[in-house]
């Protein structure tokens, strides 16, 4: 079985792309992604992040996807930010496509949408960790990125994921030795 290294410690976080038509020849550039999820520091007591949420989890994710997001063809991009490396933070993505069927007419505002590369810049707070067995220089990262998408009476938190907007559940493994190899 493929692990994540429990030293490559950081935020585990979920875009989401509408491909249109089809995901085949989608690029993805501009303004098109939106946050369905993020796990930065979940317990700074005890230096929890979401990459551990994952090794918790049998290196497995469960995404919720927002009940109220429009049908249509998307590309889920999962991305394990990885911290440990003083100022040059790794990033690990992966993406899956999916077909929502059954949706209803929900879609993100302009003011939800990021670019991806784009949505970090280099020096970006949310990506410094000032080295390893030290509390991080920023808080959790939840608070601190765009708000997750979850339109429900038009609201947009960035607190936490309100388990309350979300039914529709997609299990999506991926294998971990892509990312990682010794």
């Amino acid at each position: 079985m493929n692990t994540w290294p429990a030293d490559h410690k950081g935020p585990m976080l979920v875009y989401m792309a509408n491909c249109g038509d089809s995901c085949d020849n989608f690029d993805g550039s501009g303004n098109v992604w939106f946050k369905v999820s993020s796990e930065g520091l979940i317990d700074a007591a005890s230096f929890y992040w979401g990459s551990d949420k994952l090794i918790a989890q049998g290196n497995s994710w469960t995404q919720v996807i927002p009940s109220n997001i429009k049908a249509g063809k998307y590309l889920m991009r999962f991305e394990l930010l990885a911290l440990h490396p003083a100022g040059s933070p790794q990033f690990y993505p992966s993406c899956t496509q999916l077909d929502i069927t059954g949706g209803v007419s929900g879609a993100p505002t302009q003011s939800e949408l990021v670019s991806i590369p784009g949505v970090y810049q280099q020096g970006d707070q949310r990506t410094v960790w000032q080295y390893m067995g030290t509390t991080p220089v920023v808080a959790s990262s939840r608070t601190q990125r765009r708000c997750v998408y979850q339109r429900r009476v038009g609201s947009c938190s960035c607190s936490k994921l309100d388990p309350g907007c979300s039914y529709l559940i997609r299990r999506t493994h991926f294998d971990l030795q892509a990312y990682y190899d010794h």
